[in-house]
């Protein structure tokens, strides 16, 4: 049974998963978040709207249940964005993210559902972390140098 939704000031107070990077989290850790946190899809209206960073479109996307569109900002040698990454729903913020911490990066996009993105670090910062690994690694086929699910 799942206990309470945390409030944002909750979730802003723990700790980060992991300080190894987004590549380095198993499928066990991509479990955790769904476990351990409330998906953006469990939260009211208000909180949504306060995780999305005031953006009333993708809030209302949110609130229909239709799909979002994430994005990240990476170096060159990623090509997906991968379970258990950082995402953000605004494209400017993954740019200023981008300019401001990597330097020689690009901007990753992709859709995602609501119930697969988990609030992480602050406003319109989120884990993705979708419902069934197995199905999203059998539709990105993942070379032989990526972790597969067992």
């Amino acid at each position: 049974m799942r206990s309470r939704r945390m409030t944002y000031e909750e979730m802003m107070s723990l700790e980060p998963m992991s300080a190894l990077g987004d590549r380095s989290r198993t499928p066990g850790e991509v479990a955790a978040i769904r476990d351990g946190a409330s998906s953006l899809a469990d939260y009211d209206a208000r909180s949504v709207l306060e995780w999305v960073g005031g953006d009333l479109a993708v809030a209302a996307r949110v609130a229909a249940g239709e799909p979002l569109t994430v994005y990240r900002a990476t170096g060159a040698d990623e090509g997906l964005i991968w379970p258990g990454a950082y995402v953000t729903t605004s494209r400017e913020y993954a740019e200023q993210h981008g300019r401001t911490h990597l330097g020689d990066f690009k901007i990753l996009k992709a859709s995602a559902a609501a119930s697969d993105l988990f609030p992480a670090s602050g406003q319109r910062e989120f884990f993705f972390a979708p419902a069934d690994l197995r199905a999203w690694h059998r539709r990105h086929r993942p070379t032989s140098r990526h972790r597969r699910v067992p």
